[in-house]
């Protein structure tokens, strides 16, 4: 009965887009160990997490949550995975917890992979899925305004700084773009 237990099963009605060089899909229970490496980085986590390393328990329930939000809204966060080297390099998605004011398009990636232009292109994707799929007509991301590297990204994806906002009780920078600017 055990065995039945530790399989890892795969959410099968989350889309998986892709981009030239990588491919957007379901966390499965494989991503827990790839992904607290990542958390465990701390120019990885200076910004989300509470500035804080996660555990691997951590990991599994914000993996559990990940997976939970496609239940529930329909979208959510995607696992990053390249295609050349099958490796799992960062998570983005549409996130729009309870208390967020508004759908917000997220990324973060593993630190080997900074640099190489995956968050613009794998955020290019998924907003794309959220305008063209989900229908949303603006979608924000909301950024620690020290963080030049993801107002670069949000630039590039034709964001643009609308103002600041509290969420997860830090105050942060929106940036915006609508379903017509795009």
């Amino acid at each position: 009965a055990t065995s039945r237990l530790l399989h890892n099963a795969t959410v099968t009605n989350i889309p998986s887009p892709q981009t030239p060089r990588l491919i957007l899909r379901g966390f499965t229970a494989d991503d827990i160990e790839p992904l607290t490496r990542m958390h465990e980085n701390l120019d990885v986590v200076e910004f989300v997490n509470d500035g804080r390393p996660q555990t691997a328990n951590e990991t599994w329930n914000q993996l559990a949550g990940f997976i939970g939000h496609w239940e529930l809204r329909g979208f959510g966060p995607w696992a990053i995975v390249e295609r050349e080297s099958a490796a799992l390099v960062g998570y983005t998605g549409i996130f729009y917890p309870a208390g967020w004011p508004q759908p917000e398009l997220g990324w973060v990636l593993r630190r080997e992979s900074w640099g190489n232009g995956f968050a613009t292109e794998a955020a290019s994707c998924a907003m794309a899925y959220a305008f063209d799929i989900i229908g949303l007509d603006q979608v924000a991301s909301f950024i620690v305004a020290s963080i030049e590297r993801s107002i670069r990204v949000a630039k590039r994806l034709g964001q643009h700084r609308a103002g600041t906002v509290v969420v997860a009780g830090s105050k942060r920078d929106s940036y915006v773009i609508d379903r017509t600017n795009n």
